[in-house]
């Protein structure tokens, strides 16, 4: 399974929050390069959005969905789930790459602990979400140590 993590940040934050979910993904990313949870799902993606309450409100919903994708290169369709973290952009201003990797790896097994509506059936999301955790702690540790 593919993994991707982004954000959505206004300036000041946007630069470590984005410092910070690209080490978090190369290291989830290898974790998960060999795992299948079912019902053809190859990519989770989960985005930070740190851009204020009505801002947050509008990206929070365009990122809550399962659907596809084609590639314009290769042509491939890829089934994928996408999951929001909307945080305050002013409790993240002053803190460091590291406090961010916790806020992000924090907020993200907390919204894990709730299944995204309309997931496929065939979906292991209990087996996906326990790997998760897991392969977040994992990265917490390696990358903050």
């Amino acid at each position: 399974m593919k993994i991707r993590f982004t954000s959505v940040a206004i300036t000041g934050v946007g630069e470590k929050i984005s410092e910070a979910t690209v080490l978090i993904e190369k290291v989830v990313g290898e974790m998960f390069s060999d795992l299948f949870f079912g019902a053809e799902i190859k990519q989770f993606t989960s985005v930070m959005i740190a851009v204020g309450d009505e801002g947050n409100r509008r990206f929070s919903k365009k990122h809550e969905k399962i659907g596809s994708y084609k590639s314009r290169v290769t042509g491939e369709t890829t089934n994928f789930i996408s999951c929001s973290l909307p945080l305050d952009p002013e409790q993240l201003l002053g803190k460091t790459r590291d406090e961010i990797i916790t806020i992000f790896c924090d907020a993200l097994k907390v919204r894990l602990i709730s299944p995204p509506a309309n997931l496929p059936d065939e979906f292991d999301y209990e087996g996906f979400s326990c790997r998760m955790v897991e392969a977040l702690d994992v990265a917490c540790g390696k990358l903050i140590g």
